[in-house]
């Protein structure tokens, strides 16, 4: 496919007098595509730098190709929605439920969300999931299934610091990592061998993967969108907290890190603190917590619900049947005694070296 490819427009609806097209792009857009995304991420309720033209500049790994579409009044004309996302083999999707894709513009209606699914459905894939803030009467006729997730918690930073940190619940954890001395400061080039380090460990512990250093560098090359702060204690790094934004958007929580000799004295609880007040000092005006668990609650904020919509279009929706069953039985598992639940996890539960 193309790098931008213009579908044939839909019928026109009251709001748009041209009626409206998809224009669908698989890397970084031309300078008017450009210049139109960006004028409407300055009108967008929610911003963020992965529904912005950079999420092309991400060094994503594996088959997974990134791709955007837009919802416009007409060729070259106002850009009204936007979703981003990725495709790998016959899966797409945009988006998690802490981190939805598909923003649209306020003076948009249902429409501007039922045309970015069409055009959705040119990429292929037999099963496509995408996430949303709001519910979409759009993409349920559409045929996609919509399920309501946890929410995600949102700061209002627009209070200013000293209101924001009136709202915390735990300011005690910040005040004994500020007295354990730690200093906090953006990262700088050199920190990043010791922060890969600190992140392979945390992964390995928890079973996740971990990106390599060489990626590890190219995403914090990208300073105008991604921000590494640090947590050093006497010279050494202890401690380090991810932020992504893009210009006037939202401030997204993406990562944390720690070594476990540090935990104690609460670096995490500072580094996400002076996240917030970087937030707020530097004119953003929203700041995600990136989920809403209780860490993440007890910095003040609002839990905002988000959407999942999903549509199998494969022969007799294998893979909707298949989520049903799993449902059923994770449900029948829940219903049991705890002491036949314990027998069972024991029974399924892998053995160390298998």
């Amino acid at each position: 496919m193309a790098a931008s490819t213009f579908l044939a427009a839909v019928p026109p609806t009251p709001c748009y007098a041209y009626g409206q097209m998809v224009q669908i792009l698989t890397e970084y857009p031309d300078p008017e595509t450009e210049i139109a995304w960006r004028e409407f991420l300055a009108g967008a309720r929610y911003a963020f730098h992965y529904t912005a033209p950079e999420y092309f500049k991400e060094p994503f790994i594996g088959s997974a190709k990134p791709f955007a579409v837009l919802s416009r009044q007409g060729q070259g004309g106002r850009v009204q929605g936007v979703l981003t996302g990725l495709h790998e083999s016959s899966r797409i999707i945009c988006g998690l439920a802490e981190s939805p894709r598909l923003i649209l513009h306020p003076d948009a209606d249902g429409a501007a969300a039922a045309d970015i699914a069409e055009g959705l459905c040119t990429l292929g894939g037999e099963l496509i999931t995408l996430y949303t803030w709001e519910q979409s009467p759009g993409l349920r006729a559409q045929g996609y299934q919509e399920i309501e997730q946890a929410g995600v918690v949102l700061i209002d930073l627009t209070k200013g610091p000293e209101a924001l940190f009136a709202e915390l619940e735990t300011p005690r954890a910040i005040r004994t990592a500020t007295r354990a001395g730690f200093d906090i400061r953006e990262s700088r080039p050199e920190d990043l061998p010791d922060y890969h380090r600190m992140r392979a460990a945390w992964s390995k512990a928890k079973g996740l993967p971990c990106e390599d250093l060489d990626q590890l560098q190219r995403l914090f090359a990208l300073r105008e969108n991604r921000l590494l702060l640090v947590a050093t204690h006497e010279g050494k790094l202890a401690a380090g907290s991810v932020l992504r934004f893009t210009e006037g958007g939202v401030v997204e929580y993406a990562a944390n890190t720690s070594w476990p000799e540090y935990r104690n004295s609460r670096p995490n609880d500072l580094l996400m603190w002076k996240g917030i007040e970087w937030a707020s000092q530097n004119g953003f005006p929203v700041y995600s917590m990136g989920g809403c668990h209780q860490f993440l609650r007890k910095f003040g904020g609002s839990i905002i619900p988000t959407f999942r919509y999903r549509l199998d279009r494969t022969f007799l929706r294998r893979h909707d049947l298949k989520a049903a069953a799993t449902e059923k039985s994770r449900a029948l598992f829940r219903s049991l005694p705890g002491t036949w639940q314990e027998k069972i996890k024991r029974v399924v539960r892998p053995q160390p070296g298998s």
